[in-house]
């Protein structure tokens, strides 16, 4: 406009006179005809100016409306969060809840469980020891009762003999439960030690039946052992031997016609091992159908069994040993008709290819009497104890066996000063003595040369002695306590003389 249709003297008008140009140009006609171009221009700027404000009305609406909108969705959206991390909230609150109602129920369930478990062992820990007391005291009740009779003199010889019998079978019976006892609880708490050597299983069969013998042809049955030929393997005889006593001893209990038969067979693999296979018969009274998985349980008898006395303890740890030894036991029976007990062996070691005859025969096996004639290797032997009846029961039995030269110590300082007066072929020490133990006593004799090659075999009652003797110099172990029967088989498998 300025360029255009003002006039210089319009141009240079200040504030004031250009607002009377403004007046002049709206309400005087003559001045607005005048400057109608003017006028027209003022016109266009007002629309531009118009356009442009509503433009920037518009702009700046829609920035509000915008800036409305990205507002709400802000308010919107921090909402939402709100509401989710509220939701999250109170979810984790009730897992937390949950998951501790649920943890609170299983610990219930838990505790519940150690409860019922709890009760249970507390059970059956009373009937064991209630069991145990009983069998403990009938036993003794027996020794006590003959031992005060024989004590107060009996005139007849045949009623002293039948009360000393009974002493004595009360006594072994006394010790057959106190080694069941021990063998259950060490082997429930993986402590039974297993030591395999090479056994001649045909020959430990025929022990094991000669050991019955007498009470077979008391009752008038048979005991006979079949085994095929097989090499020597390496076993832990100790516990093959107590598995094979306590299933020929339930045989012969439970059989009055017939008889029982030990059988073994070893099928060869490969890499020089293979399967044994061990099986015990008999003719007997059989076992019911409901007893015979219960018989292989701790104090499970059947009533026939109560009936025949024991304890209840035989078989379990026979299936304990087995299976402890890699193997399973096995029962087939029927009543009226006999029992066959299966010990199965899959992975037995050879000790030698050597094999043994196929041996068939009545059981019979070498004993201190029947060995061929010639010296014996032991005359005399040196007994060593500090308990005082100890040496005397040990004296009283080697020289009923056929030992004509006992001597007793009571201390491991007294047996060394023996040894250096005279010579002895035997030495036989307890372990667990005061000031010098069997140890320290097995090791000055091994400490002198003039008792070299002296034989020094430890008698104890510690059952765990055979681990904590190793490599301590001594040539064999020899279990308290010892019967007449254990020192002659003892003896018998020593050297001889020529």
């Amino acid at each position: 406009l300025r360029e255009e249709k003002l006039s210089p003297e319009d141009l240079a008008l200040g504030p004031e006179g250009q607002r009377e140009l403004a007046v002049r140009l709206l309400f005087d006609d003559d001045y607005f005809a005048a400057k109608a171009g003017v006028w027209n221009h003022v016109n266009e700027f007002l629309d531009q100016a118009m356009d442009e404000q509503m433009r920037d009305l518009r702009k700046d609406a829609t920035e509000t409306q915008s800036a409305a909108t990205k507002q709400t969705r802000i308010i919107t959206m921090r909402l939402v969060t709100l509401f989710l991390l509220l939701a999250f909230a109170v979810g984790v609150v009730l897992a937390i809840i949950t998951g501790k109602n649920n943890a609170n129920l299983r610990l219930m369930e838990d505790l519940r469980r150690e409860r019922d478990a709890t009760l249970a062992a507390e059970k059956a820990k009373s009937m064991f020891f209630s069991m145990v007391s009983h069998d403990i005291r009938t036993p003794l009740n027996s020794i006590v009762g003959f031992s005060e009779l024989l004590s107060q003199g009996v005139d007849d010889p045949k009623e002293r003999a039948d009360h000393l019998g009974n002493v004595l079978f009360s006594a072994r019976t006394l010790l057959a439960l106190v080694n069941d006892v021990l063998d259950l609880s060490k082997l429930d708490a993986d402590k039974m030690a297993f030591s395999a050597s090479p056994v001649d299983l045909t020959v430990l069969l025929a022990r094991v039946a000669d050991t019955f013998r007498f009470r077979t042809e008391e009752k008038g049955i048979y005991i006979r052992v079949s085994a095929g030929a097989m090499p020597r393997l390496s076993l832990d005889e100790d516990r093959i031997r107590q598995v094979l006593v306590n299933l020929v001893g339930n045989a012969v209990k439970f059989t009055e016609k017939g008889g029982i038969v030990l059988e073994a067979e070893f099928t060869p693999g490969a890499t020089g091992r293979g399967a044994l296979t061990i099986r015990v018969r008999d003719t007997g009274i059989g076992i019911a159908p409901e007893f015979q998985e219960r018989v292989f349980e701790p104090f499970v008898q059947a009533e026939s069994s109560r009936t025949a006395g024991g304890t209840g303890l035989g078989l379990p740890i026979c299936r304990k040993i087995v299976k402890c030894l890699g193997g399973a036991i096995t029962l087939e029976s029927e009543p009226g008709k006999g029992s066959t007990f299966t010990v199965s062996l899959p992975d037995v070691e050879t000790a030698q290819e050597k094999t043994a005859e196929r041996t068939e025969t009545s059981g019979a096996a070498p004993s201190a009497s029947s060995v061929a004639d010639g010296r014996p290797a032991v005359r005399s032997v040196l007994v060593v104890d500090d308990v005082p009846v100890n040496v005397k029961v040990e004296q009283a039995m080697l020289q009923r066996v056929g030992i004509p030269d006992v001597v007793t110590a009571l201390s491991a300082a007294e047996a060394l000063r023996l040894l250096h007066e005279r010579a002895f072929d035997l030495v036989l020490t307890d372990l667990w003595m005061p000031e010098m133990d069997g140890y320290a006593f097995c090791a000055a004799i091994r400490a002198d040369a003039s008792l070299a090659g002296l034989p020094v075999y430890a008698v104890t009652a510690d059952v765990e002695a055979r681990k904590t003797m190793e490599g301590k110099g001594f040539d064999g172990l020899l279990l308290k306590p010892l019967t007449v029967a254990r020192i002659s088989e003892f003896l018998s498998s020593l050297p001889r003389a020529g």
